[in-house]
């Protein structure tokens, strides 16, 4: 569902200054998954991307999510990428925040509030683009599932 405008003015309306912990492109929580280190949720999401695992090492090893997001447009995608692309997405969230203590609890500090990857990028799909008025807020709504996981789970280890 495409959101054009925002019932919540407390909302995030941006992944930066203090919430920049909520960017994909954050390098202070990298995280783990099968043995393999991802320094941010970016270069996970764009080694994911890789029809080849011999394409992803480049990109594995890029000094910043923005060079692992422009080697990222360079691979042959995976045949199933647009059917799994959300899922991976996910999975990098919860892998990120459910190994980074400190973010893990910044992001349990945002409550309830609605948190929208706002840009001036033109991203639509993730986000939602200032610029066309527009976008379905993927990135946000995913993480606030993982909110939603992580405050649950908690909720119920404690209660055992």
């Amino acid at each position: 569902m495409e959101i054009t405008t925002f019932e919540d003015e407390n909302a995030i309306m941006e992944f930066s200054g203090d919430f920049r912990f909520l960017s994909n492109f954050y390098m202070n929580a990298p995280f783990v998954e099968n043995g393999v280190g991802f320094q941010s949720v970016e270069h996970y999401f764009q080694a994911c991307k890789c029809a080849h695992a011999s394409e992803a090492n480049p990109i594995l090893n890029a000094k910043t999510p923005g060079e692992a997001k422009r080697l990222g447009r360079t691979v042959k995608l995976r045949p199933n990428w647009e059917s799994i692309k959300l899922p991976i997405m996910r999975n990098a969230v919860l892998l990120k925040f459910s190994q980074n203590t400190s973010i893990k609890k910044r992001l349990l500090e945002t409550g309830e509030t609605t948190l929208i990857e706002g840009n001036n990028w033109g991203d639509d799909y993730w986000g939602f683009c200032f610029k066309k008025r527009r976008g379905q807020n993927y990135l946000g709504k995913t993480l606030m599932e993982i909110r939603k996981i992580l405050r649950d789970y908690n909720l119920s280890f404690f209660n055992m």
